[in-house]
């Protein structure tokens, strides 16, 4: 009955809400013009009114209304935030922003990759077991980017779904069968498909931060064209086991 009075007093009206409704809520509405209006009284705000029961609509004070948190709904990304973190191979610059770790252990994982055709430029031979230790290599950083995408989407498991996933097991299913192949060019035609793949997924992932992005188009390129110069110098170098062969004849 006090919170009707006061309500009566301060020449607003008020509804209750049905008893059978989900929630118990009543609507205060202000009866003068959105020009001339009249703020509450103390006695009214200082009651501490259940927000469950009681519900302020359209209270005009005279403040501009503040502007709404962007939520993400259904799982949809905000267009801004797409926009932030979309790719753009024409502009690296958001690489030099990569975090010192995450560079030095990339630039770092390029070593056995590259260190293997120019091993094969200066000796000018062909080397099988180099080609091997390299395409192996390969195959465990391919499963390994795999294991990547797993551990993102257990940060975000209501999104998970069998299509998002089966991208992560792709991954070491190519990379098996390109050791399996060696020493069939198709091996390294395999191991080159499955890396290209794997940049140019992560590069269109939204969850991934830019530099990720442009560190893992750096990365994938360069062990692009080191598996793609062994196998050009497997067809054009001559091999160690061929020179091996004419010295014991």
């Amino acid at each position: 009955m006090l919170i009707v009075a006061l309500l009566k007093n301060c020449g607003v009206r008020y509804s209750t809400c049905s008893q059978h409704a989900r929630q118990s809520v009543c609507k205060i509405y202000s009866l003068q013009s959105q020009q001339n209006v009249m703020p509450l009284p103390k006695q009214l705000l200082s009651i501490g009114l259940p927000s469950s029961h009681v519900l302020v609509q359209n209270l005009h004070i005279g403040l501009k209304p503040k502007k709404p948190h962007v939520f993400r709904i259904k799982g949809k990304v905000p267009s801004d935030l797409r926009k932030s973190s979309r790719f753009d191979f024409f502009s690296l610059r958001s690489l030099f922003s990569t975090p010192g770790p995450y560079m030095l252990y990339g630039l770092g994982g390029l070593i056995p990759f590259m260190s293997a055709p120019y091993y094969m430029y200066l000796t000018g031979e062909f080397s099988p077991a180099i080609a091997q230790a390299q395409l192996v290599y390969g195959a465990c950083i391919l499963s390994f980017l795999g294991g990547v995408s797993w551990g993102n989407h257990l940060n975000r498991v209501e999104r998970a779904s069998l299509q998002s996933l089966s991208y992560s097991i792709l991954l070491p299913l190519i990379a098996w069968p390109a050791v399996l192949l060696y020493p069939n060019p198709l091996s390294f035609v395999t191991m080159i498909a499955g890396i290209v793949y794997a940049g140019v997924k992560d590069t269109r992932t939204s969850s991934y931060p830019k530099w990720f992005k442009n560190l893992r188009f750096l990365l994938s390129t360069l062990v692009a064209i080191s598996l793609s110069a062994t196998l050009v110098f497997s067809r054009s170098l001559v091999s160690e086991e061929d020179d091996d062969s004419g010295d014991e004849d």
